[in-house]
């Protein structure tokens, strides 16, 4: 129940006022002098003060103002009573911070709406405060909650980086290279993967299903599977890698008993040094390479690894191309990340046309000013047509000289 602090030096009024708020329904006190008022406060709690401007010995108004200047006692509502209604002093009342004023002789009416208008004010303001102070404690959790999954997530992402191959590796086995890896989270659904046996050397780029968590799940599921695959069958063909991931893919996640649809996309070069020729086979994504100037694109096949694709899933035959290395030749693998990614000046798709156009742009180019390129021509076109990075990146280069 609110409580209501009546100051008045008229005894007719307290009387009146009281007799009025005790049928309204309020817990009223009241105090005839001003000398009481900073007493009464600090010793009682009062949600409202009925103070009357012309008192003796001192005026309201004054008081008002130390009431409303002093920290402990500001937030307490003010009505203001008056048998006058000069406008220069109500005016002075107001910008003090009154929050109304009641004309003497008091009507009940009068009274009631005022009162209750303050009260339901008071009532609304700590209902307001209250949820915001629950909205506060509640974000504070989710922020927590956020912080420790962010965490997390930065966590894996050690854990893949460390699963990642070592480019310092890669740099030994093909000097002129560049690996464009750009998750779209902290995590990535995109991997790059080599190794080699003897005189073969094993290179992918793999767009597993969705990116973030989900996709980096995939990667590593992917990245155990290649490696399973690579080192029990060394001799194998390109294509062969694939139908054999795919069957793996599909066993580990039950894709035959149950609905899951993860898979991914890859494309995958086997380069034997010895024999000076490349092998290519694709699952969706393309080969491209460069011999003597002229550009070549070997499209991978339209079936990913894993997924359900028709209706015979369990083995997938996906087609193996040979390519010379009689000449020196300058090959790019990439998911579709990079094409895809939404931006320019009409605020559309980069697309494959446009990428294989910049590619013959910069392949001639030392491989660290092409990732250079490539990363800065992205940068723009997402700036200029005002979009986020959308997808994972992958792009790999290298040239092969044997």
């Amino acid at each position: 129940m609110s409580k209501i602090l009546i100051l008045d030096d008229e005894r007719q009024v307290i009387q009146q006022v009281s007799t009025l708020l005790e049928t309204f329904g309020y817990d009223y006190d009241f105090i005839p002098k001003a000398d009481f008022l900073f007493r009464k406060l600090d010793s009682d709690h009062f949600d409202l003060i009925l103070l009357d401007i012309n008192m003796a010995g001192r005026d309201g108004v004054s008081l008002l103002r130390e009431l409303k200047s002093t920290e402990a006692y500001h937030d307490i509502e003010v009505i203001m009573m008056t048998g006058e209604t000069d406008d220069r002093v109500l005016s002075e009342c107001f910008e003090l911070g009154a929050a109304d004023y009641i004309t003497k002789p008091i009507k009940e009416l009068v009274l009631r709406a005022r009162v209750k208008a303050v009260i339901d004010k008071q009532m609304y303001i700590r209902e307001i405060s209250k949820q915001q102070r629950l909205l506060a404690e509640q974000k504070a959790i989710v922020d927590e909650k956020n912080k420790n999954i962010t965490d997390s997530i930065k966590y894996a992402k050690r854990i893949q980086e460390a699963i990642l191959p070592d480019q310092a590796v890669l740099q030994n086995i093909l000097p002129e290279h560049f690996i464009l890896f750009k998750p779209r989270d902290i995590v990535s659904g995109d991997f790059y993967w080599f190794h080699q046996i003897d005189h073969r050397v094993v290179l992918a780029a793999v767009d597993c299903t969705g990116h973030g968590i989900p996709g980096a799940f995939m990667s590593m599921i992917g990245n155990i599977c290649l490696k399973n695959i690579i080192k029990e069958n060394p001799g194998i063909q390109a294509n062969e890698v694939l139908n054999e991931l795919h069957i793996q893919i599909r066993t580990l996640l039950k894709q035959d008993q149950t609905d899951n649809r993860d898979g991914m996309d890859m494309a995958l070069v086997i380069i034997d040094q010895d024999q000076k020729k490349m092998e290519f086979s694709g699952a969706k994504n393309p080969l491209l390479y460069f011999q003597n100037g002229y550009v070549t694109k070997i499209k991978g096949d339209k079936t990913p690894i894993g997924s359900n694709w028709k209706r015979n899933q369990h083995e997938r035959n996906f087609t193996n191309h040979v390519i010379s290395l009689e000449t020196p030749t300058t090959i790019y693998l990439y998911s579709d990340g990079y094409q895809d990614q939404f931006g320019g000046e009409h605020n559309e798709k980069f697309m494959s046309r446009q990428l294989i156009e910049l590619l013959t742009e910069v392949h001639q180019k030392p491989f660290a000013e092409q990732a250079h390129i490539m990363d800065n021509t992205l940068a723009q076109w997402m700036v200029m047509g005002n979009e986020p990075q959308l997808d994972d990146i992958l792009i790999i280069g290298a040239k092969i000289v044997l």
